[in-house]
């Protein structure tokens, strides 16, 4: 039986991307992002006390732009959230698997 465990989160974070490949039909690449500082609305997760509200994000994937003006993008990423031991508790969440559909204006 599964449990409403959704929670949201605000984060700020730097992206190391590289493209791996590059052609007219699609950009494809792998990224990765450390410590990007977090809101989560929950502290509670998964029966996890996370510490606080402030938490840090981690997360890497990989990801294509498509189409002659690449303005379609598609990712799938693998994600942590931890608040590096800053507080007592620090149960750390893990998202183990994300998909991003993006269109660029």
């Amino acid at each position: 039986n599964l449990k409403d465990e959704s929670f949201q989160s605000i984060s700020v974070y730097p992206v190391l991307r590289f493209t791996a490949i590059r052609n007219k039909i699609a950009d494809c690449y792998f990224f990765y992002s450390v410590a990007g500082p977090t809101f989560i609305s929950r502290i509670t997760i998964d029966n996890q006390n996370t510490g606080s509200h402030f938490t840090f994000r981690d997360f890497m994937g990989i990801g294509s732009y498509i189409g002659n003006r690449k303005l379609f993008n598609f990712e799938m990423n693998i994600g942590h959230f931890s608040n590096g031991n800053l507080f007592p508790n620090n149960g750390a969440v893990k998202i183990p698997l994300s998909f991003v559909v993006g269109y660029s204006f």
